[in-house]
């Protein structure tokens, strides 16, 4: 259950079926994978991207897959749990609505224009 959701949430802001680094941490965070409560930080999320992304400019579905599975090895963190709190997120408030046609572009990246 938590692997289908996970992909509804990854679909909505994939561009060209990848989802970017930035994205990537956004939703980590909104889901309160990045925090105290399970030991994951952003150089975290980082490393797991570098290790499972192949071309470095974003991670396919399988990819993030690897990613969160290798995060939850790492940090000794149930994947389950991990799978969970990302499906579990809805559209995230960094994000604008309609990221996905627009390339995941971040609230903050507009506003900086």
């Amino acid at each position: 259950m938590a692997e289908k959701g996970l992909q509804t949430v990854f679909e909505t802001f994939a561009k060209d079926g990848k989802i970017s680094p930035d994205c990537i941490k956004k939703w980590f965070k909104e889901a309160a994978v990045i925090g105290k409560d399970t030991g994951i930080t952003e150089a975290d999320v980082d490393a797991a991207f570098a290790k499972t992304s192949k071309d470095k400019k974003g991670l396919e579905f399988a990819d993030v897959k690897e990613c969160v599975t290798a995060l939850a090895k790492e940090k000794k963190v149930e994947l389950k749990e991990l799978m969970e709190k990302l499906a579990a997120v809805g559209p995230m408030k960094s994000v604008k609505p309609g990221a996905a046609e627009a390339g995941a572009k971040l609230v903050k990246d507009e506003k900086e224009k």
